[in-house]
Formats: structure tokens, sequence, C-alpha cells
């Protein structure tokens, strides 16, 4: 009878198992269904609102799924959020902007206004990873680091700047903000993905 009873526990323990097995491959399956979803609609600057619900619903049982879908701003999942490459051309034309800013007294008129349009386009436009802490050093490294898709590098550079040109780039810095802080949730809902699959295998 002991010997039975040791089999009988046994094959329930296993049936629990299975059970919170299968559950849990459930829930990493909406994960994973979630954030390929919201991911194409980064892609096309579209809202995500019930994409990012899904997700919330899994962090009724998953903790930090529930941290992920709460860090994401609900008002991009609402209205979208600005694709990498609206951030690339957005640069460009706000960068030269940040540059004449930094040419400008703080006493200046529109006469110097067009001093510094001079000034910034008899300059030669440098690439890559040029050194200095100049405005036009610093976009010029900006853009180079979000041609190689690396956001938060580039988003540290904006984030440098200080007075005029970091007024000028404000705009653009809290949407690149924004775009960064979705991706990285994304990447740890993955993340945690992973171990939601492996943790009994």
């Amino acid at each position: 009878m002991q010997r039975l009873q040791m089999k009988v526990e046994a094959l329930q323990q296993v049936l629990v198992d299975d059970a919170e097995y299968k559950m849990r491959s459930h829930q990493a399956h909406k994960v994973s269904q979630s954030v390929l979803a919201i991911n194409k609609c980064l892609q096309l600057n579209a809202p995500f609102k019930d994409e990012l619900a899904a997700l919330a619903q899994v962090g009724e049982v998953e903790p930090l799924i529930a941290v992920v879908a709460a860090s994401v701003p609900a008002a991009a999942a609402a209205k979208g959020t600005c694709t990498r490459s609206q951030l690339q051309e957005s640069l460009k034309e706000i960068g030269p902007e940040a540059c004449r800013a930094a040419l400008m007294p703080e006493d200046g008129n529109l006469l110097w206004y067009g001093f510094t349009w001079a000034i910034n386009k008899a300059k030669i436009k440098e690439r890559g990873q040029v050194e200095g802490d100049s405005a036009l050093a610093v976009i010029t490294r900006a853009e180079d680091y979000l041609e190689r898709g690396n956001l938060k590098a580039a988003l540290d550079e904006v984030g440098s700047l200080q007075g005029m040109p970091a007024q000028v780039m404000s705009d653009w810095k809290n949407k690149a903000l924004e775009r960064l802080q979705i991706e990285q949730a994304l990447e740890l809902a993955r993340a945690h993905t992973l171990c939601m699959t492996t943790t009994f295998e």
C-alpha cells in the first residue's frame, strides 16, 4: 500500500508539473505573439494599444511582464511612436538648427540668425565619429550612431548638448527616448519569454 501510495503521489506531481508547464508555455507564446505584433506596429509608426493590452493580460500572472507593460508609455501605444528611420530623417533636418543655435548670442537678432546660417552653410560637413564637443561634432556623432543602428548612443550624444542647442533638440530627444524605452521593454519581455519556456526543461 505504501508503494502504491508513492506511485500515486508521483503521478499526481507529474500531472501538476505538466499542467504548470503547459500554462507557462501558453503564457510565453502569448508574450511572444504580443511582442511581435508591437514590433510590427513600431515599424509602421502605428498605434499598438490592443497589442499592449494583450501583453498586460499576461502580466496578471507574470509580475515581470506586468512591469514591462507598465513601462511602455500609454500615449505612445495610443498614437504610435516614431520609427528609427523617421528619427534619422528628423535629426538630419533639425541638427543644423541646433548647430546654428550654438553660434547665436543671447541678444542676437534676425541679422545674427542670417549670419549663423551663412557660417554653418560654409562649414564642410564631416561624417563618422569626429572629435570635439561642439554642437556640430555632437550632432555628427549622433547621426553616425543612428546610421549604425545604435539609438542609445545617439541619444546619449544629443543629451550632452547644453543651452540653446539642447532646447532645439528637446522634442527629438523626447521622441527618441520614447522609442528607446519601448524597445528596451520589449527586449526584456523577449528575454523573460525564454526563461518561461526553459524553467521546466
